[in-house]
């Protein structure tokens, strides 16, 4: 009995060793090719790595002088073979390994930039709005206090663009665009205004429903005459709007009267929320188009007409519950 579990021991490690001698003695395979420019410049000292998820992963290499790379050890497999350089945006192919693989080549791109600002209705800027293309090293990146943003990495091609409030209770939409970008080319001005959820989409105090029975653009940010109060001449001339447009906003833009883009009346910025205060004050007018539903953006300059926009509107009470 002991002599026939000694050999069948014995003959188990036997088995054992001859797999493991089997497995060591597996043919290994190498992947090969050149990184270069889109121009055809050969990229040295770039790395190039194919890998799987199946263990052994796979394997690096670095381009030599003429940008040449051979990656050994690998298995009959799929692997992604990726090839990056400092300067380039990084390129990837799936590649089967049957054999000695030969001719995986890469041309690197310059990589482009979109540049851009992200504001709110009335166009004050918006901080920490997560902005990221489709493609590209950085993705999600932030904008910054005056609500700037930089993409970098991308390659040439056409790319979708999005804006959105990461915030865990967001409070803007998010935007998109779409833009199309050549090799190293540097886009500027791709901006957003990111308009808010329901109910108040533009901001202007009014809810998108109460706007709908006044007859007012749910997102248009100017059209209700709903301004800070007290005026220009108190200490807080941008504090809580009370969402009801009454004789004390007539005062208010009265008292403004006279001031225009490039002075201190109207240039001043006292709660800091990126906007001139004149901006408050200031309106522009289609007359006879939909008075007094009409206004729209600052037009630079407090006027009369300013006066007389508002005048129409008093009365109106976005306070009111939400029915239509």
């Amino acid at each position: 009995m002991r002599r026939t579990i000694l050999l069948a021991v014995l003959l188990l490690v036997g088995t054992l060793s001859v797999s493991i001698q089997a497995t060591s003695a597996l043919p290994g395979y190498s992947v090969e090719g050149t990184v270069r420019t889109t121009g055809g410049a050969s990229l040295a000292g770039a790395t190039v790595e194919a890998f799987s998820l199946q263990l052994p992963h796979g394997g690096t290499d670095v381009t030599d002088a003429d940008g040449n790379y051979r990656i050994d050890d690998l298995n009959r497999r799929s692997y992604t073979v990726t090839a990056c350089a400092s300067g380039y945006v990084c390129a990837s192919q799936s590649v089967a390994v049957t054999g000695e693989i030969t001719g995986v080549d890469f041309a690197l791109p310059i990589p482009a930039t979109i540049t851009g600002t992200v504001v709110d209705p009335r166009g004050a800027p918006i901080q920490n709005i997560s902005v990221g293309a489709d493609d590209g090293e950085s993705q999600g990146v932030l904008t910054d206090a005056n609500g700037a943003f930089v993409i970098t990495g991308l390659p040439p091609g056409t790319h979708t663009v999005s804006a959105c409030d990461g915030a865990y209770v967001p409070i803007y939409a998010c935007g998109d665009r779409v833009v199309s970008v050549g090799e190293g080319e540097a886009v500027v001005g791709l901006d957003f205004q990111l308009f808010g959820f329901m109910p108040d989409q533009d901001f202007d105090g009014c809810t998108t429903f109460r706007e709908a029975v006044l007859g007012f653009d749910k997102l248009n940010p100017w059209d209700v005459y709903d301004v800070p109060v007290p005026a220009y001449r108190d200490a807080t001339p941008n504090g809580p709007r009370d969402r009801v447009v009454n004789i004390g906003d007539v005062l208010a833009v009265l008292t403004m009267v006279g001031a225009e883009r490039g002075n201190a009346m109207y240039d001043i910025d006292k709660d800091g929320n990126g906007l001139v205060d004149g901006f408050d004050y200031d309106r522009s007018f289609s007359p006879g188009s939909n008075p007094p539903w009409d206004a729209g953006p600052p037009d630079g300059v407090v006027n009369i007409g300013d006066v007389l926009g508002v005048l129409p509107q008093v009365g109106i009470d976005c306070t009111q519950p939400d029915e239509l």
